[in-house]
């Protein structure tokens, strides 16, 4: 079987090959992954014409570097992980999501309680309080799903986010106190 390389080079440099990736909803790993497969057919293509020509594998090449060089490809790499850094998303921190979180239970809770007062439902027994404690919020929020799901994982994160894990966060407690 003989590749025809000519053909084969013009359809991996094609430009549909990469038109559909900003438009796409595929995760990124994928397209990462699509982009580093496209880039090794190339290297190969690459190499099965030099093969072709030559009639034996390309010599490997042999860096010898002097110092101000390994110096100045430090540089240069440090300068383009810093600038892949500032292309990617911020998020907060996991110890703000979780803060976030409770706030937001919190405001829903109230909304709630104003909701209730606004249809005239009463409150028998006082109004109604939620517990959670630290220990299920980091839980459910941050470590569902995965590995370290478990108890002792748990807790450690608890102690990493600086949250006491048998604490409790009680939502509606303000609520109660200004009646």
């Amino acid at each position: 079987m003989k590749i025809d390389s000519e053909m084969l080079r013009e359809r991996l440099g094609s430009q549909d090959l990469l038109d559909w990736i900003d438009e796409d909803k595929s995760p990124w790993l994928y397209k990462q992954g699509y982009l580093s497969g496209l880039m090794k057919a190339i290297v190969v293509l690459g190499e099965v014409e030099y093969y072709t020509e030559h009639g034996k594998d390309r010599e490997p090449i042999d860096f010898e570097f002097s110092v101000e060089i390994i110096k100045g490809l430090t540089a240069v790499t440090g300068a383009v992980a810093d600038k892949m850094k500032e292309l990617e998303l911020q998020s907060h921190s996991e110890r703000d999501i979780i803060e976030q979180c409770i706030s937001l239970m919190e405001s829903v809770h109230k909304d709630m309680m104003d909701y209730m007062e606004l249809m005239d439902v009463e409150h028998t027994e006082g109004i109604p309080m939620i517990r959670f404690s630290y220990f299920e919020i980091v839980q459910r929020l941050l470590l569902s799903r995965t590995r370290h799901g478990g108890g002792t994982s748990t807790r450690k994160k608890c102690d990493q986010l600086g949250f006491d894990y048998s604490g409790e966060v009680i939502i509606g407690e303000e609520e109660a106190d200004n009646e």
